[in-house]
């Protein structure tokens, strides 16, 4: 029986230590590659990690950022520091990201109040989702003690309904428009999703966009107060399913 054990956990926890221990070295070697100054070698190990990992530093997206600064291209930087901010808002990477839009005259990188509650709700996600959770199971379970006790329940089986439907609307669903950035120039904006559309206008990259919905191969999104069409390979969306780790930042590196 215990060698059962033993091979079931060995079986489903070997390859998540392997996974950490490879995770770790990798971002250490590219940490160390930084320091002196390998930039490019160190962007590869980074750009690695955060293309396979469900799980990266603010640290590492601060560097790759700045890494992209120092080769001039503005909207991979930009990119990376709108990433960070949506998952750790901080005033020195709004005042970067204002620096680097004012410096090649991109729209879009105006921020709000608004804005900051969305980053902070985007950092405490899960811990939202796990509260009210949480406050359902409670609520259940003393509508079941009422019950059993003969009890009258009121409207409080409408009050678990509504908990329950937030929290599953929040697990499911985007609430929060997703932004991106435009990733190439000589991009097309167009009246509709498809090529024989009209194009409402051609714009360069770096421009910062709210994307609504996307179809087939394009992505509907909001310029100049109006909905227009881009193709998906010209749009760099800003952020996925992964998350960062609690790891504090600073850009004295």
């Amino acid at each position: 029986m215990k060698r059962i054990l033993f091979t079931i956990l060995a079986v489903f926890f070997l390859p998540l230590f392997a996974y950490c221990v490879n995770y770790a070295d990798s971002l250490k070697l590219a940490d160390s590659l930084f320091k002196e100054k390998k930039y490019p070698q160190s962007y590869s190990i980074y750009s690695d990690i955060l293309s396979s990992s469900e799980k990266f530093s603010p640290r590492m997206l601060l560097k790759m950022a700045m890494i992209k600064e120092h080769e001039d291209d503005y909207t991979m930087a930009l990119y990376y520091l709108n990433l960070l901010y949506k998952y750790q808002p901080d005033k020195r990477v709004l005042e970067k990201m204002d620096e680097l839009a004012s410096a090649h005259q991109l729209t879009g990188y105006t921020f709000t109040d608004l804005e900051y509650f969305i980053s902070l709700y985007n950092q405490y996600y899960y811990y939202i989702i796990f509260f009210f959770l949480i406050v359902s199971a409670i609520i259940y379970l003393y509508l079941i003690f009422k019950k059993f006790y003969s009890k009258r329940l009121g409207l409080r089986p409408l009050f678990f309904v509504f908990v329950l439907s937030f929290a599953y609307i929040l697990t499911n669903y985007d609430i929060v428009p997703m932004k991106g950035i435009i990733s190439q120039d000589h991009s097309y904006l167009m009246s509709g999703p498809s090529a024989g559309a009209d194009p409402v206008a051609e714009i360069e990259k770096g421009h910062r966009v709210i994307v609504w919905s996307e179809d087939d191969v394009w992505y509907r999104i909001s310029w100049n107060g109006e909905f227009v069409y881009i193709k998906k390979n010209h749009l760099l969306l800003v952020g996925d399913e992964n998350h960062l780790s609690g790891e504090s930042f600073s850009f004295d590196i």
